[in-house]
């Protein structure tokens, strides 16, 4: 049987790796206390919006800047977009990435995904031109 505190627990070992990771300049390996931080068990805990979009922010910063990675980064502010889909900062985060990172296929399937799911309309409306916008003057796919 789950023990009560491993959550706890877990997020604070994950917390001080990263410490340690980061003053060490490990950056491959800061992601990891990241992803458990993140992970499935830390989204049960609450852990609040904000820390969350903090934390997804800081790894895609990691992933552009000290690995050179724009696919990484690209799937980091993807995972903040799913956290926060109708933040404007994490939405030009997520094109500025995906172009950096050549990542329009993505970038398109993913907006027709959060269009599916979503039932704001003005939403819905938003990301249909965006996806439409990426279709055709990227992907150079008008339908």
């Amino acid at each position: 049987y789950p023990f009560p505190y491993t959550t706890l627990f877990r997020s604070r070992a994950a917390l001080a790796l990263g410490a340690l990771y980061r003053q060490a300049q490990k950056w491959p390996r800061l992601l990891a206390p990241y992803e458990a931080l993140l992970g499935p068990a830390a989204a049960q805990g609450g852990a609040p919006l904000a820390e969350r979009l903090e934390l997804l922010a800081e790894a895609r910063l990691i992933c552009e800047q000290r690995l050179g990675s724009k696919g990484l980064a690209y799937q980091w502010a993807a995972r903040a977009f799913e956290a926060a889909p109708k933040n404007d900062s994490v939405r030009a985060d997520l094109e500025r990435v995906a172009g950096d990172a050549d990542e329009w296929g993505p970038l398109a399937a993913l907006y027709a995904k959060r269009a599916d799911a979503t039932t704001d309309a003005e939403e819905r409306l938003w990301l249909l031109r965006r996806a439409l916008r990426v279709n055709a003057t990227r992907l150079y796919r008008p339908q």
